[in-house]
C-alpha cells in the first residue's frame, strides 16, 4: 500500500487575508455613507418645502455641503401674470443656535410671467444643520 501524504493548508494566512479584506470593505463603506450623509443631510428635511413670497414661488430647494462649502440652490418661478422686476434675492438661513446667515442670489433683473429661473449661491460654511429659510426680494 502506498503512503498517502497530506498537504497542510495554511488556513491562518487565508483567514487573515479574508478578515483584512472585510475590514477594508467595511471601512470604505463607512466613509462613503458618511460623505453621502454629510452632503445630503438637509435635503430631505421638511424645512426645504416650497415657499411663496410676493408673487414668486421658491421650489425644490437643496443644500449641499462638500469640501467646506455649502451650495444652496432653488428654482424661482414668477406666479404672476406680469413681468416681475427685481434686483436680487436674499436668502436668510437660520441655524440651530439662531444665528442667521445671509446669502445673495441673482437671477437677472426680470422674470417673465410663468417663467422659472434657477438660483444657486455658495458660502464657505456648513449650512446643513438649519432650522429656517426665509427669502427677501429686493426690487
Amino acid at each position: 500500500m502506498k503512503d498517502i501524504k497530506f498537504q497542510k493548508i495554511d488556513t491562518n494566512n487565508k483567514t487573515k487575508k479574508i478578515i483584512l479584506f472585510a475590514v477594508l470593505i467595511l471601512l470604505f463603506t463607512g466613509v462613503i455613507i458618511f460623505m453621502v450623509k454629510k452632503t445630503h443631510s438637509a435635503q430631505d428635511d421638511e424645512l426645504l418645502t416650497n415657499q411663496y413670497v410676493d408673487g414668486l414661488s421658491f421650489e425644490n430647494a437643496k443644500i449641499k455641503y462638500v469640501d467646506g462649502t455649502s451650495t444652496f440652490s432653488v428654482e424661482v418661478y414668477n406666479e404672476t401674470d406680469n413681468i416681475y422686476n427685481l434686483k436680487k434675492i436674499e436668502i436668510y438661513i437660520t441655524d440651530e443656535s439662531d444665528k442667521e446667515i445671509r446669502l445673495l442670489g441673482y437671477i437677472g433683473e426680470k422674470i417673465n410671467a410663468e417663467e422659472g429661473k434657477y438660483l444657486e449661491t455658495s458660502i464657505d460654511a456648513d449650512l446643513t444643520n438649519f432650522k429656517k429659510i426665509r427669502y427677501v426680494i429686493n426690487k
